[in-house]
């Protein structure tokens, strides 16, 4: 099944890991984020980063999703791999398997996204499936 959901940022603590003259900088964020639409809730995410030139970074991150889709409820977390370059982040996830608790073991979901400057509010939509139900 396909569900779009709408997100904001809450928080975003960045600190540098590494940064050394003439060497790529390397940061970790905590990301606190709300989610609207066909899920709702909220996520817990920590992103790993490594800016390659100004204005473009490559990051890694994983986020703990606690919410619902429909009547189904619980948490799963989430993989995401992309690279941000002129205030676009392009990249994939997927949703790792064995991590969903409550209504949400057995889900799986993966997509693709490419988002851009948008006032603070972004859209996706992800395929999913529940694989026990």
């Amino acid at each position: 099944m396909d569900i779009t959901m709408t997100y904001s940022f809450d928080g975003w603590d960045e600190k540098a890991i590494h940064e050394a003259e003439g060497e790529l900088k390397m940061a970790r964020a905590e990301v606190k984020k709300s989610y609207t639409g066909g899920f709702e809730g909220k996520g817990m995410l920590e992103y790993t980063m490594v800016y390659l030139k100004e204005g473009k970074a490559s990051y890694t991150g994983l986020e703990r999703m606690v919410g619902s889709i429909g009547d189904k409820q619980g948490s799963f977390v989430v993989r995401d791999i992309g690279i941000y370059e002129d205030a676009k982040a392009v990249g994939r996830f997927e949703i790792l398997a064995e991590s969903g608790t409550g209504d949400f073991v057995g889900i799986r979901g993966q997509g693709e996204y490419g988002l851009g400057e948008s006032g603070g509010e972004y859209k996706i939509t992800w395929k999913v499936a529940f694989v026990n139900s």
